[in-house]
């Protein structure tokens, strides 16, 4: 996979894992926020769930 965005919660790097039935997990190791994404097509294609994970809307906090 290509560059993931970092924990939208404390900006720490993300990680994937894959659990039970497939299900794909992105994970920070730092605040600990797991995301998932209950869809089997997102699952089957870690390309497609890169993409899901990386489009979010960017806030600008000042």
């Amino acid at each position: 996979m290509s560059r993931l965005k970092p924990c939208p919660f404390c900006g720490n790097e993300i990680n994937t894992h894959i659990g039970y039935r497939g299900l794909r997990f992105f994970t920070c190791s730092n605040c600990g926020s797991i995301t998932s994404f209950d869809k089997d097509f997102i699952n089957a294609n870690p390309k497609v769930a890169e993409a899901v994970w990386n489009r979010r809307v960017e806030v600008d906090n000042e």
